[in-house]
Formats: C-alpha cells, sequence, structure tokens
C-alpha cells in the first residue's frame, strides 16, 4: 500500500491543505452569516449558490486544464480561491457573498478535476482502489480538522479569513514541487447527462439523491 502512495504524497498534501481551508470556510460562512443577520433566506441562497457555480465550472474546467495544463490550472485556481476567501472577509454583504460563493464552487470544481484525473492517470486497474480510498480519507479529513480550526479565533473580524487564504496557499508548494508527471491532455468530451442515465440509471440517481443529502 505505501509503495503505492508515498509518490503520490505531494497530490495529497495539497489536497488536504486545500480542503482544510475550504472545511473552514464553509462553517466559518455558516457562522458570520447567522451572527451578521443574514437570515435563512439568504443563507440558503449563498450555499446553493455554490454548488451552482460547482455545476457550471465542470464545463469550464476541462477546457483550462487543456489550455494551461494540471500544474498551472491548480495554482491559478488556488490564487483565485484565496482571493474570494479574503473578499467574505473585506465585503461581508449577502449580494457579494452570493457572488464568492458562486465563484468559489466554480473554482473548487477545477481543482478537484486536476487532481482526480491526476490521481487517475496514476491508478492501473488493480490498484484503483486504494489510490482513490486514500484520496477519500484525505478528503475527508481535511474537512473535519478544516471546521475544528473555527476554535483557533472569533468568528467576527478577517483572521478566520486570513488562515483560510493561507491553508489555501500553502496546497499550492506541495503540487507546483511535485516530480510526478502531468497527464495528457484529453481530446474534448460533450457531456450527455441523458446517455449517462441510460448508461447507469441507478448510478445517476444515486448521484443526484447524494447531492440532495449533502447540499440540504
Amino acid at each position: 500500500m505505501l509503495r503505492i502512495i508515498v509518490p503520490l504524497t505531494a497530490l495529497l498534501l495539497g489536497v488536504f491543505c486545500l480542503l482544510m481551508g475550504t472545511g473552514l470556510l464553509s462553517t466559518l460562512l455558516a457562522v458570520r452569516a447567522h451572527s451578521d443577520g443574514f437570515g435563512n433566506g439568504w443563507l440558503g441562497w449563498i450555499m446553493s449558490a455554490y454548488f451552482g457555480g460547482f455545476f457550471f465550472g465542470t464545463l469550464a474546467a476541462p477546457h483550462l486544464i487543456r489550455r494551461m495544463g494540471h500544474i498551472r490550472t491548480f495554482a491559478m485556481g488556488a490564487a483565485i480561491l484565496s482571493c474570494l476567501a479574503l473578499g467574505h472577509g473585506l465585503l461581508p454583504t449577502p449580494w457579494s457573498w452570493l457572488l464568492f460563493r458562486g465563484l468559489t464552487g466554480m473554482v473548487l470544481v477545477t481543482l478537484y478535476t486536476v487532481v482526480e484525473s491526476w490521481l487517475n492517470m496514476r491508478a492501473t486497474i488493480e490498484h484503483r482502489g486504494r489510490i482513490f480510498a486514500a484520496y477519500m480519507m484525505t478528503n475527508l479529513g481535511a474537512l473535519a480538522i478544516g471546521q475544528q480550526l473555527l476554535k483557533v479565533a472569533p468568528s467576527e473580524g478577517q483572521t478566520l479569513f486570513e488562515l483560510v487564504a493561507i491553508l489555501i496557499c500553502l496546497a499550492v508548494i506541495p503540487v507546483t514541487w511535485t516530480r510526478l508527471q502531468q497527464p495528457e491532455p484529453v481530446e474534448r468530451v460533450r457531456m450527455n447527462v441523458r446517455r449517462l442515465y441510460e448508461r447507469a440509471p441507478l448510478a445517476a440517481l444515486g448521484a443526484a439523491g447524494s447531492g440532495l443529502a449533502m447540499g440540504a
């Protein structure tokens, strides 16, 4: 197992730092929106904007990766995400948070696409399950630890937003430092939801139900 995972350490470490930051940000926004008196209606729209951005980001991510490559796309996305995190603290208004949260979803799904396509290139048929199990353990562990960082400082003010930005910037270091070969750009493939449902209806319905549950 270690022989398989060790070469991917840099990539997984970058994911860990990135998702610690975004895990903290998600919880922080809910707490701050409540304390700043946004109301449940606004909070629902703000959090939903993330998933809207996530959806549209899936359309843009492949174009960026083909144009820029995996490492440059990751570095650019992390830079934008850091700016958005700081923007939440600088402009604590419902309308600005709605915009920032939608853009966060678009950027984050692009970063996910970079990492997961990279891991997919490294995964053989025999080791694919182990590699993605390690990835999901890193993913969920980082999100859990990130939410605990809410205790580091009061939710009011800019400190925790700055911590989010620092963690996201730290994610760039191991990814740009890695010696792993980048995947070759793939040909453009159009997403066809109807064909996906016809090929795997149970998987499509399960994914839709999982998304609704996680969103709630």
